[in-house]
């Protein structure tokens, strides 16, 4: 189910992560992947950080934790920053064209968090 609609000219990048992890979100911001085990699952991830290009391809992965039946849906959020001045490449690996990377930091003043059916700035929760 859509929770809210996605046009072509969306201006924004998305990221799941851990409910757990926000409140390190809040303070650092996204950071790609380092000094952390530089493979998941066979793919590379150094260096990277992985985004989507819509809500519904970030919570995609959200759902395959949550299917393999060791998380449950409120243990996951979507964080969405501009896309504009961020850099990104065609995630190999991904499984849809919306998959992409960056290897840049994304600092916490630009990042809204997705939670009781509104976006609201992270710093504001």
């Amino acid at each position: 189910m859509r929770l809210f609609e996605i046009t072509q000219a969306d201006p924004f990048l998305y990221h799941m992560t851990r409910t757990e992890k926000l409140p390190a979100v809040t303070q650092d911001g996204l950071t790609p992947n380092i000094d952390r085990d530089p493979t998941f699952d066979g793919y590379p991830v150094d260096g990277r950080l992985f985004v989507a290009t819509s809500y519904d391809s970030a919570m995609w992965y959200a759902q395959q934790f949550i299917d393999s039946g060791d998380y449950e849906p409120h243990e996951f959020v979507v964080l969405r920053f501009p896309k504009k001045g961020v850099r990104t490449r065609t995630d190999p690996y991904g499984n849809g064209p919306g998959d992409r990377f960056t290897m840049q930091s994304i600092p916490p003043e630009l990042l809204e968090v997705y939670q009781n059916g509104e976006w609201r700035s992270l710093n504001r929760r």
